[in-house]
């Protein structure tokens, strides 16, 4: 997004959807459903999120708060629109997970990363491994670094001993972004890239095939 995110807050007018079907910046429609709860319908998607809304005091005197209830809060980045449909649900589900168990979600972040080299690849295989046949491909520095950084913090937060995500979260939620660098070079440059050069007259794409064709 081009935009700066912006947090979903109590009776704002405006602010990233924490739906992660949508997730767009939008206009937000405040609906009192009884004293405690309300709800705020989104201007793109049309789906509401639920909150409850509470009464705290600072210097000020008494103001009023609101905490999100569905769905569940969290600062992990959505999903880039471009990651394959069959990934989604990991993604998503780590991101639901992340502020309760960074080490669950890092483990997730790399099963997507599995997933992902599979996709690339047409193939299942060992994800390092995978990794190494990208690299050979002509994968790009800064995608290599981004596969090789979830796949080892994603294993190793699971093994006793060596890494504890939950004393670091920040780390996992930096593991989102990764992911979703991931998907921008590796499947959504190269679409653009095809589109427009299917795009092409005919005969100027049949003189690009005679040309990569003719002898060296």
């Amino acid at each position: 997004m081009s935009r700066d995110y912006s947090p979903p807050v109590f009776e704002a007018e405006r602010f990233h959807c924490p739906l992660s079907s949508c997730g767009a910046f939008a206009q937000m429609s405040w609906l009192r459903l009884n004293n405690e709860i309300y709800t705020a319908e989104c201007a793109s998607c049309n789906a509401k999120s639920i909150w409850r809304k509470t009464i705290r005091q600072n210097g000020l005197g008494f103001v009023n708060h609101g905490a999100l209830l569905y769905p569940v809060a969290t600062q992990a980045p959505h999903q880039h629109p471009d990651l394959p449909e069959h990934i989604q649900s990991d993604f998503e589900e780590a991101r639901l997970i992340c502020a309760q168990s960074p080490r669950a979600a890092a483990a997730l972040l790399r099963l997507c990363v599995q997933k992902l080299c599979n996709h690339l690849l047409e193939k299942e295989g060992d994800i390092n491994t995978q990794i190494g046949e990208l690299v050979k491909k002509g994968l790009p520095v800064k995608v290599q670094k981004a596969l090789d950084s979830v796949r080892v913090i994603g294993n190793e937060s699971v093994h006793p001993g060596t890494m504890d995500l939950n004393d670091t979260p920040e780390l996992a939620l930096g593991l989102f972004r990764l992911v979703n660098l991931i998907v921008q070079n590796c499947v959504t440059d190269p679409n653009e890239a095809d589109e427009i050069f299917d795009s092409l007259p005919a005969n100027k794409l049949k003189g690009i095939e005679n040309r990569d064709k003719a002898p060296k």
